[in-house]
C-alpha cells in the first residue's frame, strides 16, 4: 500500500537474538578448542562433539523462535486489511464480517469517529449494528500504513482516507487510525480500534 512503513523486529528481540548467538559463538569457541586439543581419553573427545552439535541446534532453535514471535508480519497486514473489509462491508449495511475481525474479549476498546469511547465487546458490537442500519455508503481504504510487531501484540498505524455519504451527500474521509491486535488462538484479532473525529458524525 501507499507510504508502507513496517518495524520487523523490536530492539529488544534485536538484542536477545544478539545475546543468544553471542553465547553460542562462545560455546563454539570452546568446543573448537576441545577438537584441536582433544582429551586422551577418547569417549571425552566423543562428548565434546556431541556437546557442540546439541548447543549449535540449541542456538538455531532459539534465533527462529525469535525471528517467528516476532516477525509475524504477513499476518499482521492480512488481519488489518480484514478489517477494513469488514468496515466498507458495514457502510453497506453488514455488520457480521465485523464479529470474525474483533475478540471478544472484555478488554477490547473501540474509539470512534463520532466521538465514541466503548470498552468490552458487547457494547462495541452494538455499535457497529447501529452504524450498519445508517448506511453510509462509499468506501474507506488505509494508507501510510505502518506496522510494528510483537510476541502476541501488533499495533498498526495508518491514515484511513476515501468517501461516505451523509443525507446524500458525499463526505471525504482522511483520518488518522490506530489500530491493535493481539494473537488469540493462532488468529491476530482486534483489540482496539481509534481513530480522529469526523464532524458530520460527531454532530
Amino acid at each position: 500500500m501507499q507510504g508502507e512503513d513496517t518495524l520487523r523486529i523490536p530492539s529488544f528481540q534485536c538484542n536477545y537474538l544478539l545475546l543468544r548467538c553471542t553465547h553460542a559463538l562462545k560455546f563454539q569457541t570452546i568446543c573448537d578448542e576441545l577438537i584441536k586439543n582433544p582429551p586422551m581419553n577418547i569417549k571425552t573427545l566423543k562428548s565434546s562433539i556431541a556437546l557442540r552439535i546439541v548447543l549449535t541446534l540449541a542456538c538455531c532453535a532459539l534465533v527462529s523462535s525469535a525471528f517467528a514471535a516476532g516477525n509475524d508480519l504477513q499476518g499482521v497486514k492480512a488481519a488489518n486489511a480484514q478489517f477494513y473489509s469488514a468496515l466498507n462491508a458495514m457502510f453497506a449495511g453488514n455488520a457480521v464480517p465485523m464479529t470474525n475481525v474483533w475478540s471478544h474479549a472484555n478488554d477490547v476498546a473501540y474509539l470512534g469517529p463520532d466521538g465514541v469511547f466503548l470498552v468490552g465487546w458487547k457494547p462495541i458490537l452494538a455499535d457497529w449494528k447501529s452504524q450498519a442500519a445508517k448506511k453510509l455508503g462509499g468506501k474507506v481504504t488505509a494508507t501510510n500504513i505502518h506496522i510494528i510487531t510483537g510476541k502476541d501484540l501488533a499495533v498498526v498505524q495508518d491514515i484511513e482516507r476515501g468517501v461516505n455519504y451523509s443525507h446524500g451527500k458525499p463526505q471525504v474521509v482522511s483520518i488518522r487510525a490506530t489500530n491493535v491486535f493481539r494473537l488469540e488462538d493462532g488468529k491476530w484479532k482486534m483489540v482496539g480500534h481509534h481513530t480522529d473525529k469526523l464532524p458530520y458524525l460527531s454532530k
